[in-house]
């Protein structure tokens, strides 16, 4: 069993704060966000290509990631690098404003809540 462990700082001043309405205070918060990364049966690369605006490798990629695929295990499966892996990687994240791949894959748990 593998874990999903992050931290983010929630900045008042941000447009992009997801939830500034919950607090009322000034104070420096933190979200922290632990999440079980197992196999995920219901969510599909085609989920992760629509609703996250990805070309079909890298929700392919981003799907297999999610379910614990290593990145070299990636590139053996497909015949291709780890660079490549890598480089389709950063361009999924480089469009979901992701810098951390526990980021990414923090996105993908939210997502497969909404799965049927």
């Amino acid at each position: 069993m593998s874990w999903i462990v992050s931290v983010d700082f929630l900045s008042f001043g941000s447009d992009t704060y997801r939830f500034g309405n919950v607090f009322a205070s000034n104070e420096p918060s933190f979200l922290l966000t632990i999440r079980e990364l197992s196999r995920n049966t219901l969510l599909t690369p085609d989920d992760i290509k629509s609703v996250f605006g990805l070309t079909p490798t890298e929700a392919a990629l981003v799907h297999s990631l999610a379910n614990g695929d290593a990145p070299s295990d990636i590139a053996k499966r497909r015949g291709v690098s780890k660079n490549t892996v890598h480089n389709q990687l950063a361009s999924a994240m480089g469009r979901l404003g992701v810098r951390r791949q526990a980021q990414l894959l923090s996105s993908l748990a939210v997502l497969s809540f909404f799965t049927k």
